[in-house]
């Protein structure tokens, strides 16, 4: 029997290369490697991880370069390598899985072993190749592995059946219930709950370890524009929007932000940079400057997008993945500081200006040395003077070190929440290079991503994955193409996200519950799955469901507005149940039940735009088209002639407003009703 050789060196994936060198004669997904698996009758070991994730390395150089361990990986196993951003339907699939075998939540790396049929019978996450506290060795791991695949082969099976039961029950039970969405008491009382998930002491939601939760902030902030939760839910929000900018998590010396703290005080973050969780927080930032009427805010959603269009966008128009958290080995080490390197880097007197802001002054916070944060008592601010003479100082020796790898490869889904931050970031804060920078993204995405009609999720180097892009890829694409449209108010935009949802209905709608996660037309889809829950990014369900909505009130399509009713139909159970996690679905439900009001604004071009902002600035959430006198547009934005002075039509379920030729009974008239959002 030949020996397995090592596959990765070709991998369109920087993380499947990472692995490329290793003694593991690792595998790609794909179907020779599953042949392979059937017609040695041998179980797989899959690993998942992705190229920022720290202990994915730490295992790498540790257990998958151990001589022994390959070993016995390749003489027992068919050791495949799979990347979770290149297929997430693979890692939701066996995140689930692991979760059901291990009754823990998972994480990266993820380590499955299955049977050739590509069925879990045991699972973990991280390995260390010796025995380290209560984690066992990986070697004893897989010797235990060989011993009950060889010995007790039905017991196996019998957990497998049992398994696959399981997975196939949640399948049949999630997203596919066929009752009314649930009413505005089961949504207010799941609202107050997220409400009370807020940390009034050390800003943020929950505990330890602390993401952003984005998808949260940006449906609690919309009630709070709306007047829900009253000053206590402002000052929690504006707590945490302080303390994410002026602690940890934020980048003081070049910008941008980590993934997230692993303290309850947000004070030392996991030091990798993802671009969704950026392109996420300059939205969030851009609507918080608006609702708060922070000029800070606003100074650090341009900072934040900024640094994300110079440090990850691609020259053609794309944006990369992530950042590293390692450099040379060390976790944070491109970002750290020692006393040393302070003091060689600055003079005295930088020193000590900068110790009156930062927390240089005062005793380490990693170890022995530095992650800059601002004091305790001090809010982030745009640098200026001095303060930015010195940030560009550590900048520039930081910049000299080992920098942390770059996973360069551009997924759809990470295009398009740039593209939607960008878009409406510009919008609000007067931006307007960066709606066109929002719509080079996505014109990458179509010249680079789309084979044979089909979109796929992964681009590198002049290589699209074989990997069909997912749901969340086209509801994102769609959402951020309608957000272009309320910038440019351009009719080839509104089409292009009136296409990206029909695409995503015909690709995704089965018309048995919610969207799928995958295309139902794959052939290779074992299991079906329909999520409403978001994660570090909105779920692919509720952005849909937001982008029907509004679709289907701007054009009157009834038939986007009936599939929006429906998927929110399907997912009342787990709305009513789980609503806390299921953010997105909330702001859409939000919108369906005080039946937002749509705002269209005619007339000459500059005094269209000026309209336009000013109800902007009135309510950033609010859905607001300008429309240019010669510009032909479907549905409420049609008009029979260009009026003689800029007039705006207000629009609610289908019904319009005569035209308002007055600015301020246009802002009055616009917004929320506060009987109909509960309050």
């Amino acid at each position: 029997m030949k020996p397995l050789e090592n596959r990765l060196a070709d991998a369109l994936s920087p993380y499947l290369r990472q692995h490329a060198a290793n003694p593991v004669a690792w595998q790609p997904w794909d179907d020779e490697a599953l042949q392979l698996a059937v017609e040695r009758d041998l179980p797989i070991m899959l690993s998942i991880g992705y190229a920022a994730c720290h202990w994915c390395h730490v295992m790498e150089k540790e257990s998958f370069s151990d001589p022994k361990i390959a070993e016995l990986l390749n003489n027992h196993f068919i050791p495949i390598k799979v990347d979770r951003e290149e297929h997430p339907d693979l890692d939701r699939l066996f995140q689930s899985a692991h979760f059901m075998i291990a009754s823990v939540a998972g994480g990266w790396p993820l380590t499955v072993f299955m049977d050739p049929n590509q069925v879990p019978f045991f699972s973990g996450t991280y390995f260390p190749p010796r025995t380290r506290g209560s984690l066992p060795a990986f070697s004893a791991v897989l010797d235990k592995v060989i011993a009950v695949w060889r010995k007790e082969r039905t017991v196996i099976e019998r957990q497998n059946r049992r398994l696959m039961r399981a997975l196939h029950a949640i399948d049949r039970s999630t997203g596919r219930d066929r009752s009314s969405p649930p009413g505005q008491d089961d949504f207010l009382r799941w609202a107050r709950i997220m409400a009370n998930d807020f940390d009034p002491i050390n800003g943020g939601m929950g505990k330890a370890p602390k993401f952003p939760q984005a998808p949260s902030l940006l449906f609690t902030l919309e009630m709070a524009a709306s007047g829900f939760g009253g000053s206590r839910l402002r000052e929690n929000l504006t707590g945490t929007f302080d303390a994410m900018a002026a602690r940890g998590l934020h980048d003081h010396v070049e910008g941008g932000f980590f993934r997230y703290c692993v303290d309850p005080v947000l004070d030392i973050p996991h030091f990798e940079k993802m671009l969704s969780d950026n392109a996420l927080l300059t939205e969030l930032y851009a609507l918080a400057a608006v609702v708060f009427a922070r000029d800070d805010y606003r100074d650090l959603a341009i900072h934040t997008g900024e640094w994300m269009i110079k440090v990850m966008g691609d020259a053609g128009g794309g944006f990369v993945s992530s950042i590293d958290a390692d450099a040379a080995g060390v976790e944070g080490g491109s970002y750290l500081w020692s006393a040393e390197q302070l003091a060689e880097t600055l003079s005295p007197a930088q020193l000590e200006f900068f110790g009156r802001r930062s927390n240089i002054s005062s005793i380490a916070n990693f170890a022995d040395v530095w992650h800059i944060r601002l004091l305790p008592h001090i809010k982030w601010s745009k640098p200026a003077g001095e303060e930015k003479n010195i940030r560009a100082i550590l900048n520039a020796a930081r910049q000299r070190r080992v920098q942390p790898q770059v996973d360069d490869k551009v997924l759809a889904q990470n295009c398009a929440l740039a593209a939607r931050a960008l878009a409406k970031a510009g919008r609000l804060l007067a931006i307007p290079e960066w709606i066109d920078r929002a719509a080079a993204s996505l014109d990458f995405c179509s010249r680079n991503l789309v084979v044979d009609g089909k979109l796929r999720s992964v681009w590198r180097d002049g290589r699209c994955s074989l990997a069909l892009a997912c749901l969340d890829d086209h509801a994102l694409i769609g959402s951020a193409w309608l957000e272009i449209f309320k910038g440019r108010g351009k009719a080839a935009d509104l089409a292009a996200a009136t296409d990206a949802a029909a695409t995503m209905l015909a690709e995704f709608d089965d018309r048995r519950g919610g969207l799928r996660f995958v295309s139902r037309h794959r052939k290779d889809c074992r299991r079906i799955v329909r999520s409403g829950e978001d994660a570090a990014v909105p779920s692919g369900n509720g952005i849909a469901v937001q982008l029907l909505l509004e679709l289907g009130w701007l054009t009157g399509d009834s038939r986007l507005l009936d599939a929006a009713e429906r998927i929110l139909g399907a997912f009342a159970s787990l709305l009513c149940e789980q609503g806390r996690y299921c953010s997105s679905l909330l702001a859409a439900l939000w919108r369906r039940n005080s039946r937002s009001r749509q705002v269209a604004v005619f007339g000459q071009e500059g005094e269209v735009r000026r309209w336009c902002a000013q109800l902007a600035r009135a309510n950033p959430f609010q859905a607001i088209y300008p429309v240019a006198e010669s510009t032909e547009l479907p549905g409420m934005l049609a008009q029979s002639r260009p009026p003689q002075q800029v007039q705006a039509k207000i629009c609610r379920a289908g019904s319009c407003s005569l035209p308002i030729t007055s600015l301020d009974e246009a802002i009055g008239q616009a917004g929320y009703d506060p009987e109909e959002v509960g309050l």
